[in-house]
């Protein structure tokens, strides 16, 4: 009787493993998915936000755009002010002209130069943001890969157990019949 027992509490205990293998995969199927979503979730942060830079790109081209017509709007209007106020004052209107279009160019250089850094700016953090968001993906995955990996090798390990559990409960039930017989 007590060998029956043995043998049936062994092979209870060996589907008992078999049934943690099971919840053992299902556990690292289900932390894999949540680490997937983690990761896209936060390559979806991250593609917002170089479209954010992307936005301020385009916003920053439009403001140079418009500073710039206003500056060559002001260098047209000085450049008529300057030609009537000199033909009434006998003046070298070339020369006048001249000093004020340098500082109407270097009006516009500094513009384009305040515009071009800001455009660098916020095209350099969009690539990071894009760098980002495909390090988050490849990470999310490798991670739900390693779960997944690891989960099934705690479960092989515990299948391998009821196997080996199954095997001695059987070597046992032998022994008992063989020393019952005797």
């Amino acid at each position: 009787f007590g060998t029956a027992l043995s043998f049936k509490a062994s092979m209870d205990q060996a589907k008992a493993m078999e049934y943690q293998a099971q919840a053992t995969r299902q556990t690292a199927e289900y932390n894999a998915t949540i680490q997937k979503q983690n990761a896209q979730q936060e390559e979806a942060v991250l593609n917002y936000k170089k479209g954010v830079e992307e936005r301020k790109k385009r916003d920053t081209l439009r403001e140079l755009s418009r500073a710039l017509e206003k500056i060559d709007d002001k260098g047209a209007y000085e450049a008529s002010k300057l030609r009537n106020k000199g033909a009434y004052q006998g003046a070298d209107f070339d020369f006048v002209l001249e000093s004020s279009m340098q500082d109407i160019f270097a009006q516009q250089t500094d513009a384009i130069f305040k515009g071009t850094k800001l455009q660098s700016q916020y095209e350099s953090q969009a690539s990071e943001y894009v760098r980002q968001a495909l390090f988050a993906r490849q990470s999310g995955q490798t991670k739900a890969n390693l779960t997944i990996m690891a989960g099934n090798n705690k479960a092989n390990d515990l299948e391998n157990a009821a196997g080996t559990a199954r095997l001695n409960a059987l070597g046992d039930l032998a022994v008992g019949i063989g020393e019952y017989t005797d």
